[in-house]
């Protein structure tokens, strides 16, 4: 089955709603996959790539994971699917690797192409300097091998990495994506993770989970009824974090010990593969002030959705409130669409759980 006659398949089961846009890029995902099935046989004699790749941006909430994904599931060629976070942390972890040799980017590349022909990330985006300054010779290095690259944003290639410390040394980046990479914007108006939840008046003015400490610990008991609760530090790469509890699958954290002091993604990722359902409490309102916080928790959403952890989180904030101003009020967007989705299956679960 291709991908476009899975995602019409999935239309006329009426798992999905027909949406055009929707359609369109899902056409552009068909057009890659049929040019990747036609040259494969004779691709290893040719370096550069066999078609161009795909810039799916669009809002968030708008399908262009999840279309991108149904493309990755139903392609048959050597593929590999990565957060772009993910993607740049194993790039940094090569460089180091690799220190004191020449090319080193030119020797990933290589790697890279000896495992896949198709790269798949999800949500292009760059903050750091160090990530910025790379990606021209890193994309370049990468193209050069055949390597066909299928990305997802929020955001046009041309607002990558706005404002920017030296984004001048950027700029090739963006060249390189766009010679590469059609460009298609997923106009759709809908937020696809927000829309049922509004269809029944749950809207952004409610609270994340509202609930007293005492039903939060209620809560804990019935997530890990008859498993055992370690009282022993719980310790991520060597550094010790707070917790109110945890068992082999399940932990508890206050917000301010998880996003209220220095952590990074690669805790989190940590923490993802360890337990598969995750409680945080006392969900504090972030600010201009506080914008660390702020960067921390769309890291710990963004890490924690993609893992397909069970993620609860209380709070007596609304949705709105949460980060009204600050550095990062774009990218929060998509934090609170995934914290809607994430609402939407805890209370699912707590309404499952007798005695909540």
């Amino acid at each position: 089955m291709t991908p476009l006659q899975a995602y019409t398949q999935k239309i006329q089961e009426k798992i999905l709603s027909y949406d055009p846009h929707q359609e369109m890029a899902m056409q552009q995902l068909q057009q890659i996959y049929t040019a990747l099935l036609s040259t494969r046989k004779w691709r290893l004699f040719k370096k550069q790539p066999v078609c161009k790749g795909l810039y799916l941006w669009g809002e968030v909430g708008r399908g262009k994971t999840f279309l991108m994904d149904l493309f990755y599931n139903h392609l048959p060629v050597p593929k590999m699917r990565l957060h772009f976070y993910q993607f740049m942390q194993s790039i940094h972890a090569e460089l180091t690797r690799l220190q004191g040799q020449s090319n080193p980017l030119d020797k990933i590349a290589q790697d890279f192409a000896r495992k896949t022909h198709v790269l798949c990330l999800d949500e292009f985006l760059v903050h750091e300097i160090g990530d910025a300054m790379l990606l021209s010779q890193l994309l370049q290095s990468l193209f050069k091998q055949g390597i066909t690259l299928i990305t997802t944003a929020n955001m046009p290639p041309d607002a990558l990495y706005q404002n920017g410390l030296q984004r001048a040394l950027f700029l090739p980046a963006i060249t390189q994506l766009k010679q590469h990479l059609t460009i298609f914007h997923l106009e759709t108006c809908r937020d696809y993770r927000l829309y049922q939840d509004i269809e029944k008046n749950n809207s952004l003015d409610n609270p994340v989970l509202v609930m007293p400490l005492s039903h939060v610990q209620h809560l804990f008991d019935v997530l890990t009824k008859d498993q055992t609760i370690h009282s022993q530090p719980l310790s991520i790469h060597g550094r010790l974090i707070k917790h109110k509890g945890y068992t082999d699958n399940t932990v508890w954290f206050d917000f301010a010990s998880i996003c209220a002091i220095p952590r990074s993604q690669i805790d989190y990722l940590s923490i993802a593969r360890r337990f598969s359902t995750v409680l945080i409490s006392q969900l504090m309102p972030m600010s201009e002030h506080n914008d660390n916080s702020a960067r921390l928790f769309i890291h710990l959403v963004d890490v924690f959705y993609d893992a397909g952890i069970q993620l609860i989180v209380t709070s007596d904030t609304t949705m709105h409130d949460l980060y009204p101003q600050g550095r990062f009020l774009f990218e929060f967007k998509r934090t609170k669409s995934r914290l809607m989705a994430f609402q939407k299956e805890a209370l699912k679960l707590i309404n499952e759980k007798k005695g909540i």
